[in-house]
């Protein structure tokens, strides 16, 4: 039994999920394509993993489009907006191809303020090595639904 308090997250997600429904390859996609679509325009998409019953990712808003977004209309941050849009995205296409309807994701997440590039190199680590510690895999680069593909390019 992991230690801490991270390490029982991830054994709960991991190994305990109520709802597995990325293992769907349809649903993997769905997700994947929701976290890549404005990378590039709207933020850096620096890392990303799509597990079974969730997803990690890691990405930072553009200087340009923060500041596109003008005075605040809206109380959310450039962050949280970025999530949502993935979210609701997302959520829409895996309840299509499920042919329901509703809320698909927790409304909780786990968000974490990255403060140096040795975090970073940590974090971006812990993300492409999520498939490795359940056994999906034995190397993360294995993993088809991952960026660890693109980093071992």
């Amino acid at each position: 039994m992991p230690s801490t308090t991270t390490g029982l997250i991830d054994d709960w997600l991991d190994r305990r999920p109520a709802a597995r429904h990325l293992e769907d390859e349809r649903l993997a996609e769905a997700v994947e394509k929701s976290l890549k679509h404005f990378a590039g325009e709207r933020y850096d998409l620096i890392a990303w993993v799509v597990m079974p019953s969730h997803y990690h990712w890691v990405f930072r808003p553009l200087d340009e489009w923060v500041r596109s977004l003008g005075p605040a209309t809206d109380e959310r941050s450039p962050r949280q907006r970025i999530q949502h849009s993935v979210n609701r995205h997302s959520a829409l296409e895996c309840n299509k191809l499920l042919g329901e309807t509703g809320g698909f994701w927790q409304r909780e997440s786990y968000d974490h303020c990255v403060r140096d590039e040795d975090e970073l190199e940590r974090i971006v680590a812990y993300v492409h090595g999520n498939p490795v510690v359940p056994g999906l895999v034995e190397r993360a680069e294995e993993y088809r639904y991952s960026s660890a593909r693109e980093f071992a390019l």
